[in-house]
């Protein structure tokens, strides 16, 4: 098993999948394989709408991850984008529709 595994408010996301919620409060859980020297840094950001990788380079909005989790507030209803990238450069995007 090589890909991230991202639960979503404890709903295990899919890569390039999309989730529909009925909070704005957003609770994500990562978890990455063991790369044989211990789990491999990475960096977790989010923004409003349907981004591409590509665009979250410079879109994104970096996340405090602690012990692999992170949250935040949708600030209202619609797309967001959440995009994580390994050190080794391995990356899971996955999208989120807030209605509350």
């Amino acid at each position: 098993k090589t890909q991230p595994t991202m639960l979503i408010n404890s709903i295990k996301a899919d890569d390039g999948g999309t989730l529909f919620l009925t909070t704005d409060v957003i609770e994500v859980a990562v978890e990455l394989p063991d790369a044989g020297n211990g789990t491999e840094p990475f960096k977790l950001y989010y923004a409003a709408g349907l981004k591409t990788a590509g665009q979250m380079k410079t879109a994104g909005k970096l996340l405090m991850v602690s012990g692999g989790q992170a949250a935040f507030t949708a600030p209202g209803e619609g797309f967001y984008t959440l995009y994580l990238v390994t050190q080794s450069r391995k990356t899971f995007i996955t999208h989120l529709y807030v209605q509350k």
